[in-house]
């Protein structure tokens, strides 16, 4: 199975702070996906792994800001082998009280369940902009990184990198914008992520490189369908 983007599972994002944020799910995950968390908060603690579904979950990667080192943004994972019923709580978890938080997240399919990151980026601004990019180099050929963004004070949409599919474009109650997109690559190589908005603010962007499955002898499966070659009669 290729690896693939599976569905949006909600989000949620209140101007209430606190050291945990609950989502719960709106569509089951099928036995095998991997469940990719975004989390976005205002405040000088980090984030811990999230908790729910009786599932192990990991931080896969944590950016701070620059010019305002208190927004943070962080992508989470957890492998469901079995998979998850809708409706399910998921918790988004941090070191200490924060002042804000959102969370969102999704599943996608056909990811290796054990260890599945092959690489992160980010870049928190150093002054406001209407862009943001970093890079992020794969070493595995077939991957699907995923993006989070936020950007302060921003009450219009963002327009993704190049090559990735918006999963989520949201204006926060508190002020702030969050974006969420994924692009699904076939060949390692250095790729960017980030997008572009109209008035500048600063921003935080955090990427990671989710690796595909190893297929039967420890392959990874292939996009490719296979040839068929004929041998006529001579």
């Amino acid at each position: 199975m290729p690896i693939a983007f599976g569905a949006a599972l909600g989000e949620v994002h209140t101007a209430t702070g606190g050291a945990s944020k609950t989502l719960t799910t709106t569509a089951a995950v099928p036995a095998g996906g991997l469940i990719i968390m975004q989390v976005y908060w205002a405040g000088a603690q980090n984030a811990t792994p999230p908790s729910g579904g009786s599932l192990t979950w990991a931080v896969d990667k944590q950016q701070n800001g620059v010019s305002d080192t208190t927004e943070r943004v962080a992508i989470c994972s957890a492998a469901a082998p079995a998979g998850l019923a809708s409706s399910t709580v998921l918790t988004a978890n941090l070191a200490g009280v924060v002042g804000v938080i959102g969370v969102s997240a999704f599943y996608i399919t056909g990811a290796a369940t054990t260890t599945p990151v092959d690489a992160t980026g980010g870049v928190g601004s150093s002054t406001n902009g209407t862009s943001a990019t970093a890079n992020v180099t794969t070493t595995n050929a077939d991957d699907l990184i995923v993006q989070a963004m936020w950007v302060d004070f921003l009450a219009t949409d963002i327009t993704p990198a190049s090559g990735f599919t918006e999963v989520y474009d949201l204006n926060h109650s508190d002020g702030f914008r969050i974006e969420t997109g994924y692009r699904v690559v076939s060949a390692t190589g250095t790729y960017a992520i980030g997008g572009t908005w109209t008035n500048p603010e600063p921003y935080v962007l955090a990427g990671v490189a989710y690796k595909a499955a190893a297929a039967a002898g420890g392959r990874v499966a292939s996009r490719r369908p296979a040839r068929l070659i004929y041998r006529g009669s001579r």
